[in-house]
């Protein structure tokens, strides 16, 4: 009787394990899979961002929208390299938790094993004394009560005992497996920001040349209007010389055509092609600087033929700075054509030419670097919207 009671007692005053870690293990967690939620939005916005920026590059971009994407995924990917940091310390945290959880447990497990083995060899000590012997040694009925409930007591702590036994065991299993899980997950957070670093040092390699690129593009931008500047002015001197020979208007019967006037509506396209440019002022979207187009930018197919527009006296054919190579045709009574940015010329000055015939062909074009086929329409030195001229 003594050995149980020393038994009861050591039952009863066992230590178990605190709730605390369980509950920070679980409120970590929590945290741990909102934050991952939070990387999962990130990590599909960047890929999205990725996309735009592979397409902008396939195709002809505007630098400037390149270089708000590029910072754009920048920030993206500090944001995403800060979460993937927050969330790897607090899975360390919890890795940390989860081993101390893991020894505890193991700890009371062995003292569970310990306490049971005890009891077995106190079973076998008494093995021979009956326990029907036991509950009648008592003095009185109420001793007799005493005894069985005593023994109803024991039977229920041994169940116990075994049952936590196996649940502890159950428990270890289940926090190595954790345990390793959250270790496994550590290196793969450390794997992802490895691969997210380099992305962002390739995203601020990216913006470094895109910056240069926008800085030349600027730098060619502000060339081709002081070329724009010169050009124009070039070819108002070559129609100040023109217009300055008496015979222009008064020989217009003889070369020019006879109502020049008249076309208005009906004139046909110097050339087939698309217009990527129209006469007036626009604005550059990068750069912000207002330019005005003096008459027709159209992208032609290399090869096209370019026709004169109306009959006329071939006045220039050649190169023209500003313009390449350009053909001036003189319609009279102050009236020009201009084909500019041409491939090669069949016609030269003082050729006369009637509508429809062949006079260039269209060079190669890129739209980029304004390399497309020019035409214009002037009455003396004021340039015309040819818009108004053809059909």
């Amino acid at each position: 009787m003594k050995n149980r009671a020393a038994y009861l007692f050591f039952l009863l005053v066992l230590i178990t394990v605190t709730d605390a870690p369980r509950a920070q293990e679980s409120r970590l967690g929590e945290r741990i899979a909102d934050k991952e939620n939070e990387l999962a939005k990130l990590r599909e916005e960047i890929k999205e961002h990725r996309k735009n920026i592979e397409r902008l590059k396939r195709e002809e971009k505007n630098v400037g929208d390149y270089l708000e994407r590029l910072k754009e995924e920048r920030n993206l990917t500090k944001s995403l390299l800060e979460g993937i940091e927050e969330k790897a310390d607090m899975m360390e945290k919890q890795a940390s938790l989860l081993k101390i959880s893991l020894e505890s447990n193991e700890k009371v497990y062995n003292q569970r094993l310990k306490l049971f083995s005890g009891r077995l060899r106190e079973i076998y000590k008494e093995r021979n004394r009956d326990f029907w012997q036991q509950i009648l040694n008592a003095d009185d009925f109420p001793d007799l009560i005493q005894r069985y409930k005593f023994f109803l007591m024991v039977a229920a702590r041994d169940a116990a005992l075994i049952d936590d036994i196996k649940t502890k065991k159950e428990e270890i299993s289940k926090k190595k497996a954790q345990l390793v899980k959250m270790i496994h997950q550590l290196y793969l957070s450390s794997e992802e920001k490895k691969k997210e670093l380099a992305k962002l040092r390739a995203n601020e390699e990216e913006r470094k040349r895109a910056l240069n690129q926008l800085k030349e593009k600027e730098r060619k931008h502000e060339r081709r209007i002081d070329e724009l500047a010169a050009a124009e002015e070039n070819l108002l001197n070559i129609i100040n010389r023109l217009e300055k020979r008496k015979k222009t208007i008064d020989m217009r019967g003889e070369f020019g055509e006879p109502d020049f006037e008249g076309l208005k509506g009906k004139m046909p396209m110097p050339v087939k092609g698309r217009t990527v440019r129209e006469y007036g002022r626009s604005r550059n979207p990068e750069f912000g600087t207002v330019t005005f187009n003096s008459g027709l930018d159209i992208d032609a197919r290399e090869g096209s033929p370019v026709s004169g527009v109306a009959r006329g006296r071939v006045e220039y054919a050649g190169e023209l700075s500003g313009y390449g190579k350009c053909i001036i045709i003189n319609h009279g009574n102050s009236y020009y054509t201009l084909y500019a940015r041409t491939g090669r010329i069949f016609v030269k000055q003082g050729d006369q030419v009637e509508k429809g015939d062949i006079i260039a062909e269209a060079s190669s074009s890129t739209v980029s670097s304004e390399r497309v086929f020019h035409f214009e329409i002037r009455k003396s030195k004021r340039a015309l919207n040819p818009r108004g001229w053809i059909k």
